[in-house]
C-alpha cells in the first residue's frame, strides 16, 4: 500500500524540490498546505502534478479541518518545505509518523527564522541544511540528516537557496524509505548550546556604514539582494536607496563612512569602516544618482 504524504510550504522551488525526489517513490502525495493565495497557480505552472492533488490555504482554513483530513485519509507523514507559519502541534503528531522539517541550517548553530540569509551575513564558509524530526519546539527535534556545500564568493542568497533546495532533495531521496518505516538512525548533535536566531524584516538589512567593514557589508547586500527586499541606507534627503549589488576592492580608499566618491572615472565607491566598497547596482525611491561627496546614512 502507497504511503501517504502531505506537505506545507510557502517556497515554490522547495516545494518542487520535495516533488521530484518523491517521484516514483510509489508515494501518495494528497495534501499541499501554504500560506499563499496563488501557490497552486504557481506550483502547476511549473511542475505537472496530479489534478486531484489537493492545495489548502492555511489561512482560509481551521486548524481542526486540516486535522480531520489528516486523520481521515490516515496520513502517514507530513513534510515541511520552506513554510513561514508555525504549524501548529496538533497537525505536527497528526500524521503516523509525524512531521520532519527541511531546515535551511546546521544545527546545534542555527536554529529558527531565515537561516540562509544568516550564514551569509554572518560570513560562513559553508553553508549547512538540516532534515529534523518536527517536535513542539521550534527547530529543537532530532536530526535525520544534514549536508554543507561551500559558499562561493559569487554567491547570493538566490544560489544558496537553489543550492539548499538540491541538497534537500538529495537528502530527502536517501532517507525517505528509512523515515516510512520508522527505522531512523540519528544524527547525534551537542544541543546542551542551541542558537536561535530570528526572522529577519526589511529594517535589518540597514547598512550602518560605520560600524561595517566592506566584508560585512558585501555579505549583508549578497545575503538578502534580488528576490528579497534588498540591503539599504538612506540618502541625504531621507530617501530610500535600495543596494543591489556591490564589488570587494583590491586597492585601498578610506575616509568618512557613508561618503560616496569616484575615481578616475570609476565608482561609486562607497567608505565603510574599514576601506570603501564598490556599488555595483542600486536604485532610489526618488530616482536620485549617487554623486561624489554624498553622505549616506
Amino acid at each position: 500500500m502507497k504511503k501517504k504524504i502531505i506537505i506545507y510550504s510557502s517556497n515554490i522551488c522547495r516545494c518542487i524540490s520535495v516533488l521530484n525526489s518523491l517521484e516514483n517513490k510509489n508515494l501518495d502525495i494528497l495534501q499541499i498546505i501554504s500560506n499563499k493565495s496563488n501557490f497552486e497557480k504557481e506550483i502547476r505552472t511549473h511542475k505537472k502534478v496530479s489534478k486531484a492533488l489537493n492545495f489548502i490555504n492555511i489561512k482560509q482554513t481551521s486548524i481542526n479541518k486540516i486535522f480531520d483530513f489528516i486523520k481521515s485519509f490516515n496520513i502517514d507523514l507530513a513534510i515541511i518545505a520552506g513554510f513561514t507559519t508555525i504549524v501548529d502541534s496538533k497537525l505536527i503528531n497528526a500524521p503516523k509518523l509525524g512531521t520532519i522539517n527541511l531546515h535551511g541550517g546546521p544545527i546545534p548553530d542555527y536554529l529558527g527564522g531565515s537561516v540562509l540569509n544568516w550564514q551569509i551575513i554572518n560570513g560562513e564558509k559553508f553553508i549547512g541544511v538540516t532534515i529534523l524530526k518536527t517536535l513542539d519546539g521550534i527547530d529543537n527535534g532530532p536530526v535525520i540528516a544534514e549536508s554543507f556545500f561551500e559558499l562561493q564568493h559569487t554567491d547570493t542568497i538566490k544560489e544558496v537557496h537553489s543550492k539548499a533546495n538540491y541538497q534537500f532533495s538529495q537528502l530527502l531521496e536517501s532517507k525517505i524509505k528509512s523515515i516510512l518505516k520508522d527505522n531512523i538512525n540519528y544524527v547525534k548533535k551537542n544541543t546542551e548550546k542551541l542558537t536561535y536566531w530570528h526572522q529577519r524584516n526589511f529594517e535589518n538589512g540597514k547598512i550602518n556604514w560605520s560600524s561595517l567593514n566592506s566584508t560585512q557589508v558585501f555579505n549583508l547586500v549578497r545575503a538578502i539582494s534580488d528576490p528579497y527586499p534588498n540591503a539599504f541606507c538612506f540618502s541625504p534627503n531621507d530617501k530610500i536607496i535600495k543596494i543591489k549589488q556591490v564589488s570587494i576592492l583590491k586597492r585601498i580608499i578610506k575616509g568618512f563612512p557613508g561618503q560616496v566618491l569616484f575615481l578616475d572615472g570609476d565608482g561609486p565607491f562607497v567608505v565603510c569602516s574599514d576601506n570603501a566598497i564598490k556599488i555595483d547596482k542600486y536604485s532610489s525611491e526618488d530616482k536620485i544618482k549617487l554623486k561624489s561627496g554624498m553622505i549616506l546614512k
